[in-house]
């Protein structure tokens, strides 16, 4: 008949949390030859119980290691008994799922070359264990969060999602925060410029003459252009004809020409 010393136990496994069945019948029973000892006596007299001893890893035991104390008595034999301890772990070792949101474009706050913002949340976050897996946000502009975040500069900013679950496992998606200056840069002309001609009757005046403090919000260089109003004087000296648009055109330039016939013509209205 079979003895104790003969009883071969479970061996320790490890089991992923997905769908984990922590049961004998699939993390086995003490055997002995080729034939399971079950419950409540059967071969040979063998009397099988176990107790389980669980430890918590992650997650409020989502990992979790079990500690199976197996007895086996030998109802033939006076009661002898033999224990051991069959070791189950429980891991979590895939990371969640998580789908940024789309890319996003903001404009800055009027007057200003900041902005301020709020991200949004994640389209979704999913994890095969963990049903409270969160997320958190970071910015390359050097924020964290959601927000709202405020005095983010112009430009084109990386915002970093990372998912987390209980048991540590992150993944990662990243999509973009376009600050934008929509904002027209504002035009202050010199309310009155005067002109001298020269020797040939004829001057030219830059367009920045013609500044008074234009400014923009973001933009600290300004370039300039001006355009007489009236069109066609001092025989089209202010022409810049254009070989794909048919007749005479007067564009913004950086100059503007003025000549005698201007003289008694005044004010000469420019456009900045």
């Amino acid at each position: 008949r079979a003895t104790l010393a003969e009883v071969v136990f479970p061996q320790d496994t490890t089991l992923e949390c997905t769908a984990p069945s922590t049961h004998p019948d699939s993390t086995g029973y003490p055997r002995w030859s080729d034939s399971e000892l079950l419950y409540g006596g059967g071969l040979c007299r063998f009397g099988v119980s176990h107790r389980d001893v669980v430890t918590s890893t992650c997650g409020n035991g989502i990992g979790r290691i079990i500690d199976r104390i197996w007895t086996v008595e030998d109802l033939c034999n006076g009661g002898q008994t033999r224990t051991h301890t069959q070791m189950i772990t429980v891991v979590d070792t895939k990371p969640p799922t998580i789908v940024c949101p789309p890319a996003k474009t903001v404009r800055t706050n009027s007057g200003e070359c900041l902005a301020t913002i709020l991200l949004d949340k994640p389209v979704s976050i999913q994890d095969a264990c963990d049903p409270d897996a969160t997320f958190i946000v970071s910015a390359s502009f050097g924020k964290v969060g959601l927000g709202p975040h405020y005095y983010v500069p112009e430009g084109i900013h990386q915002i970093t999602y990372t998912a987390i679950d209980a048991c540590g496992n992150t993944s990662v998606c990243y999509t973009t925060l376009t600050v934008k200056d929509d904002e027209r840069p504002i035009a202050i002309c010199d309310d009155e410029v005067v002109i001298s001609l020269n020797e040939t009757g004829t001057a030219v005046s830059a367009a920045r003459v013609f500044d008074e403090g234009s400014k923009d919000n973001c933009v600290k260089t300004l370039y300039y252009k001006v355009r007489r109003m009236d069109i066609g004087g001092c025989d089209s000296l202010n022409g810049d004809d254009s070989a794909i648009t048919s007749g005479y055109q007067e564009w913004f330039d950086d100059v503007v020409f003025y000549c005698c016939e201007d003289v008694g013509s005044n004010p000469i209205p420019v456009l900045l």
